[in-house]
């Protein structure tokens, strides 16, 4: 078996090299293609540790379904531990009857990231054409993700949807729905050639800004105070 499942938390001697620092996505992806796995290790790739999966996830050269498998695992295990994490957060303010700012902003942030992960797993189980994949996930508050729409590791087109300001995470279903809509409209033009598109909340967005009472009473320049254009 390639693959043994690790102690401790510790990384499988056969994974050390797929981490070593300096590896460019084409060396990754030869000592990765060297392992020989398949689908089939699949079961293999759940059962190692978290540490290891989360690094796995998210490593480029790396074949997108074991990013999937090791993502998704990843994703289960942290909405089982912040719906434990929060319980008890909730659990313990009741009990002391301190509702004060300390509870409170522990309470908001694990609620924000549990909102997000929970809109991303369910952003994965909608039923749509083209396959659903977990192609990245980080442990952000809230995280930051990718979903592919359509198989990346057969796609020999592939569309990157990225998002502009006020999105996170939590936003993901709708997001991915209008990659879906991209994937869709593509499929119309071109039929079934091999093609996947990316929704990509991989960055934080900036904060939507509004102009200023001030400067939206602002008088335009007078005309006669415009310099003309000189090239």
């Amino acid at each position: 078996m390639v693959l043994a499942v690790a102690t401790n938390g510790r990384t499988p001697p056969v994974l050390d090299a797929l981490f070593a620092e300096g590896l460019t996505p084409a060396e990754v992806a030869k000592r990765w293609a060297a392992l020989g796995l398949s689908k089939a290790d699949a079961p293999a790739l759940r059962a190692l540790p978290q540490s290891v999966l989360e690094k796995l996830g998210n490593l480029e050269g790396v074949a997108y379904w074991a990013r999937d498998t090791a993502n998704r695992s990843v994703l289960g295990l942290r909405i089982d531990q912040l719906e434990s994490q929060l319980a008890t957060a909730q659990t313990g303010s009741a009990w002391s009857g301190q509702y004060g700012t300390p509870f409170q902003q522990q309470i908001a942030s694990l609620e924000k990231e549990l909102k997000a992960l929970l809109n991303i797993e369910a952003t994965l189980g909608k039923k749509a054409s083209g396959e659903r994949h977990l192609v990245s996930l980080t442990d952000d508050v809230p995280p930051l993700a990718a979903v592919s729409v359509g198989d990346l590791d057969t796609a020999k087109n592939v569309t990157w949807a990225v998002p502009g300001m006020n999105t996170t995470t939590a936003d993901m279903s709708s997001w991915t729905r209008a990659a879906q809509n991209i994937y869709d409209r593509q499929k119309l033009a071109d039929g079934d050639s091999d093609r996947a598109v990316i929704s990509w909340i991989g960055y934080e967005t900036p904060p939507e800004r509004r102009l200023s009472s001030a400067w939206t009473k602002r008088k335009p320049v007078p005309r006669s105070w415009r310099r003309p254009y000189t090239d």
